[in-house]
């Protein structure tokens, strides 16, 4: 395997690197209240269609957009009302992050009173240090009226309740470390449909490195070096044997569309043809944008990729996963979603964190936790334990006894 390139095109970088260690979610969608969920440098959730795997990483992806637009906005693009996404047990919404270095973020946003769909503030909080030694940097002075005063230390108060006092703060220490982490994470749920059109080739100021869908790839491919688009050339000709270039073809009005050469047969020889975006397998499309995002210098602070295995066949899965798991190596954070009892003899148990509906709540559980794995690791593989019900507490294995 080889290492990504380096390029000149680089963000300002911390001297220690944040990681998120643990994420807990309270009234969001599916979550009423999620147990702390730890994170390293792989996680892998898996479980069935509507346990709520998605919730956790729209709860991330949320409190990111707040941070790029406010909460308003960030809630109509992808809820339309705050009460699409409260989860209907609950009256408030809550987050909490706990990262490297002792640094742990709280946020709690409430309806606003007298409106229908406004999300506000009620508490915010950023603390750095354990318990005895620990100083508050961002903290919430409650009031019963308005929007809450969140008073950030060495700044001004923010009273404005659509805004977060993570994005207000000043651009150093803890604060700016959170801020950029939140900032350069990437999820991903891409779409082979939207990245077969071309898109603008000028780059968003504000927002995500890569948008959900992968639209707007061509733009970000077009901002690599020649050595960072080799890296990935290489990696897609081991996939397929005939790819030679990558390349963005400029059309009109700045816009571009991705296209891979690849060398075909001709009489008398072979020539290289351009192959658009448009002809390429769903497949190709997706690994393109997963290699791009592991080319680009630096890389984001955390890599989210929802069901990673679509359109990709068993080897060329098991290919990528050993890419991603090199990226770790090297600092990179990544969760991924899936349905795969594949993938699970790819991944160690530790990593794994099963998600399913229990009574109408979802609950987050590591697989070690179930005694049956405990007892029959390394002789039952995890795929096949998790297809014959072994990922289950002991009154769900009594019950599944029973009903043989």
């Amino acid at each position: 395997m080889t290492s990504a390139p380096n390029t000149s095109r680089r963000r300002k970088k911390h001297a220690s690197p944040l990681e998120l260690k643990a994420i807990e979610v309270s009234g969001f969608k599916a979550i009423k209240r999620s147990s702390k969920l730890a994170i390293g440098s792989l996680t892998l959730l898996i479980g069935r269609n509507g346990s709520g795997k998605s919730s956790v990483v729209e709860a991330l992806q949320w409190l990111q957009e707040s941070l790029f637009e406010g909460l308003q906005q960030a809630t109509e693009l992808r809820f339309h009302r705050y009460e699409d996404l409260r989860n209907h047990r609950s009256q408030s919404t809550s987050l909490h992050l706990k990262f490297s270095s002792d640094i742990n973020y709280d946020l709690k946003v409430a309806k606003a009173a007298g409106f229908a769909a406004r999300p506000i503030v009620i508490a915010e909080e950023l603390s750095m240090g354990r318990t005895r030694g620990r100083h508050t940097i961002i903290s919430t002075k409650k009031g019963s009226k308005g929007p809450a005063v969140r008073n950030v230390k060495d700044a001004n108060p923010v009273r404005d309740g659509d805004s977060l006092a993570l994005g207000e703060g000043p651009s150093r220490g803890a604060i700016e470390q959170v801020r950029d982490y939140l900032k350069s994470l990437v999820v991903v749920r891409l779409s082979p449909t939207s990245m077969m059109d071309s898109a603008y080739l000028e780059r968003r100021a504000r927002g995500a490195l890569l948008d959900e869908r992968g639209a707007n790839l061509p733009a970000l491919i077009d901002s690599l070096s020649a050595s960072q688009r080799e890296w990935i050339t290489e990696h897609l000709r081991k996939i397929h044997g005939g790819i030679e270039k990558i390349q963005i073809v400029p059309t009109e009005r700045g816009r571009g569309y991705l296209a891979l050469s690849e060398r075909m047969p001709k009489k008398g020889g072979s020539d290289l043809f351009d192959v658009p975006a448009w002809m390429l397998s769903e497949g190709m499309r997706r690994m393109t944008a997963v290699f791009t995002l592991l080319a680009i210098e630096p890389r984001p602070s955390l890599l989210i990729i929802e069901e990673i295995e679509n359109g990709m066949d068993p080897w060329t899965l098991e290919y990528v996963m050993d890419e991603l798991r090199s990226a770790t190596d090297k600092g990179l954070q990544i969760i991924l979603t899936t349905h795969s009892p594949f993938l699970l003899d790819h991944v160690k148990p530790e990593e794994v964190i099963h998600v399913r509906r229990v009574k109408g709540d979802t609950s987050y559980k590591p697989i070690t936790g179930y005694s049956d794995v405990a007892r029959y690791g390394g002789v039952v593989a995890p795929g096949a334990m998790y297809l014959s019900g072994y990922y289950s507490d002991r009154d769900d294995q009594k019950r599944r006894r029973r009903r043989r």
